[in-house]
């Protein structure tokens, strides 16, 4: 009898350790660790400013303030990546990216400033803005709304590659020969790697052990984006004047953007 019991006994510990041994080991979902992935995006902006920084242009230009201020909008892709730490419901990491960018608007007006007999004449201006790439050097602050789901915010500086364009001119109208001839025309045009601040929020899923996709909004500020650019002045035109000018701009900027990203 005892040997009987202990042979049951013997044969359901290795039915028990085998059974064990098939059931399949689920990992711990953790978010600590480096990741990197790819991200794409939408861009838009609610409207560029200038400053040409000489008073007299300013208060020409300040009449006509609204006509001149433009939208950007455009697409951004490109990389970025960084590390988390994990201490319970809670996720700190810091986190960069590098996206290349096509983000540029344009605002252009005609002013009539007199009109006699066959003559008119048009006070013509025009602005344009283009930010080339954008890269971001963040730390984030996330959630855990369950173990697969993180939402979180992040701040940190942000930098660009921006283009900017100017142009003011008076031009005479030949109503009679349908001909235009610019009377004073100046143009000034410069590129300047831009310094501001970067906030934002988004959620970020574990779809996989290793995966993750991600969605969110971040707003972007540069102020005071100082140029040096090239200039022309021309009379009748004839170039009069050329060199270099100083101008400012400010930009704000709004992102939309998903992700994906491996977690080594």
């Amino acid at each position: 009898m005892r040997m009987l019991a202990l042979g049951l006994f013997a044969s359901t510990a290795l039915c028990t350790s085998a059974f064990a041994a098939d059931v399949p080991v689920v990992p711990e979902t953790t978010w600590t660790g480096f990741y990197a992935g790819l991200e794409v995006g939408y861009a838009f902006a609610d409207k560029a400013e200038y400053d040409t920084g000489y008073d007299g242009l300013n208060d020409l230009v300040n009449e006509y303030t609204d006509l001149l201020e433009h939208d950007l909008d455009g697409l951004l892709g490109g990389v970025y990546g960084g590390f988390n730490w994990q201490n319970d419901s809670f996720v700190f990491g810091l986190e960069g990216s590098f996206a290349g960018a096509a983000i540029e608007g344009s605002e252009s007006f005609d002013y009539l400033l007199y009109e006699g007999w066959c003559k008119e004449l048009w006070l013509a201006a025009e602005t344009e803005t283009e930010i080339n790439w954008l890269a971001t050097a963040t730390g984030r602050f996330g959630f855990l709304a369950s173990d697969n789901l993180l939402l979180f915010v992040k701040g940190g500086a942000a930098f660009a590659d921006i283009d900017a364009y100017g142009s003011a001119g008076l031009d005479v109208y030949n109503t009679h020969k349908e001909t235009t001839k610019s009377l004073i025309g100046a143009s000034i045009e410069g590129n300047e790697t831009a310094f501001g601040f970067i906030v934002g929020a988004g959620a970020e899923w574990k779809f996989a052990q290793n995966w993750s996709a991600k969605a969110e909004y971040n707003y972007v500020r540069f102020e005071d984006v100082d140029f040096s650019g090239d200039y022309e002045i021309t009379i009748c035109e004839n170039l009069v004047d050329s060199g270099k000018a100083d101008f400012s701009a400010d930009v704000d900027l709004h992102l939309v953007k998903v992700g994906v990203a491996y977690h080594f």
